[in-house]
């Protein structure tokens, strides 16, 4: 089966993700949303679309794999599941195959498979969920309709006034710099910046 194309821009595929932090040498006017998600575009989104244009070249069966183990494309682990056990992934992968993810049409679909297939492994919560369910729609061909909230995430969204006990939240009850971005982009945003996003409230 082959990989779809996956719609994000051409980037360098050396380009690895960082973990969920601004840089601490951010230039100083970062002081409005708008330079927050403008600084976003420059520096950060590349790095997560070369990220997921890495899995969406894979075969499934090698996408599975990697997202079980949360593999970067330097060959460490994401920063999101630094933690993660080596037997967790093990079973995360045969739970992961056992599932006919092909058949998902939304990326709604295959979250709901992918948390079915690994919801109920010990040291796996909500983010690896997550995170599995993005790399593998890179490969699929699938994204997000609305913005997952979690962990970091959850934080930079109460900074403008969402209620964090969501889940997720559409793209428009964002303020409307945001809408720049898509809603993975707006998640992976919201989780790096959020020490800022508190400052300008």
């Amino acid at each position: 089966m082959a990989a779809p194309r996956y719609p994000w821009p051409r980037v360098s595929e050396t380009i690895g993700p960082e973990d969920c932090r601004a840089d601490r040498d951010l230039p100083g006017d970062i002081r409005t949303i708008e330079r927050i998600v403008a600084h976003y575009i420059e520096h950060k989104r590349p790095r997560l679309a070369a990220f997921l244009k890495w899995y969406s070249r894979m075969s499934l069966r090698e996408a599975i794999e990697n997202a079980a183990y949360a593999r970067t494309p330097r060959g460490g682990k994401h920063s999101h599941q630094w933690r993660l056990p080596r037997r967790a992934s093990e079973k995360a992968q045969a739970a992961l195959e056992r599932e006919d993810l092909g058949r998902c049409r939304t990326f709604a679909e295959l979250h709901a498979a992918v948390e079915r297939a690994i919801g109920g492994i010990d040291k796996v919560g909500v983010l690896m969920i997550y995170d599995t369910a993005l790399r593998l729609g890179a490969f699929l061909g699938l994204e997000p309709a609305l913005v997952s909230l979690h962990a970091g995430t959850r934080e930079g969204a109460a900074a403008l006034g969402i209620d964090r006990s969501r889940d997720a939240v559409r793209p428009d009850e964002i303020p409307a710099p945001f809408r720049a971005l898509r809603p993975h982009e707006i998640e992976d945003c919201l989780c790096i910046y959020k020490a800022q996003l508190k400052r300008l409230r």
